[in-house]
């Protein structure tokens, strides 16, 4: 269960330590800002988000299930669940795939939860650790930034797409054998 955590105290102290209980009493005081990030997501990941932060069972089960979730935006009494799609770069396929990341807002936090390693969330954690204040401004600011990083590395996906599908085109008039043909296909 590779869970990190993140607790701006309201003194402006950031922990990195706390244990379930903590960030269980973090979350219902509504002080400070928390950011817990959670990989790898299995069921005892799940138990964990519906024990600390008694998020619904539909949202935590589509986090820790490894069906495709199309993006969407559901409110909650006490939270916002998103989920987004992004570039997956730790694939070693030629074909572009996609990853998720479950996003959980609530008052005073932001749970991001993934499968996949995120280039985008792993560099924030490390600017974070650095002293850059991320989480100074709140969770809404820190979601934003989040939202941010993990979405501005679609645009390099889809070029990459679109310098194939030229490359593909030329190729094809070029030379239209059926070899080239089936790369099409």
């Amino acid at each position: 269960m590779p869970v990190q955590i993140f607790y701006l105290e309201p003194d402006g102290e950031l922990r990195t330590d706390l244990e379930s209980r903590q960030v269980a009493e973090a979350v219902a005081g509504g002080k400070g800002a928390l950011w817990v990030d959670v990989g790898e997501t299995t069921d005892l990941d799940g138990e964990y988000l519906a024990e600390v932060f008694k998020f619904h069972p539909v949202t935590i089960r589509q986090s820790v299930d490894d069906v495709l979730n199309l993006p969407k935006l559901e409110t909650f009494e006490s939270y916002l669940y998103l989920v987004l799609r992004g570039i997956d770069y730790s694939s070693e396929s030629d074909l572009l795939e996609t990853t998720e990341l479950n996003i959980f807002l609530g008052r005073n936090y932001v749970v991001t939860n993934h499968n996949v390693f995120s280039y985008s969330l792993d560099e924030l954690k490390q600017r974070l650790l650095s002293g850059e204040g991320l989480m100074a401004d709140g969770v809404t600011t820190l979601a934003a930034t989040i939202l941010e990083a993990f979405t501005e590395k679609i645009a390099p996906g889809v070029d990459y797409m679109g310098d194939t599908a030229d490359a593909i085109e030329d190729e094809v008039l070029a030379n239209p054998v059926p070899p080239v043909l089936e790369t099409i296909m």
